[in-house]
């Protein structure tokens, strides 16, 4: 698993959130999952977790 950077903004620890959810479309029970920063809160958006879980914490780490 890819480590997470520290937040850019305050320079706290980032972790893994996860949270079970609707789907819009499909109306399913979904597991959603973002990264957040401890500190400041700043986080990424919500993203299925069948669609990468490896890709949230490249976008966390990527600043996009």
């Amino acid at each position: 698993m890819t480590e997470l950077k520290d937040c850019p903004f305050c320079g706290e620890a980032a972790k893994e959130e996860a949270h079970m959810d609707e789907d819009i479309w499909t109306h399913n029970t979904v597991k959603w999952v973002r990264v957040v920063c401890v500190g400041c809160g700043v986080s990424t958006e919500d993203w299925p977790e069948s669609v990468a879980k490896e890709e949230v914490y490249d976008v966390w780490n990527r600043r996009i």
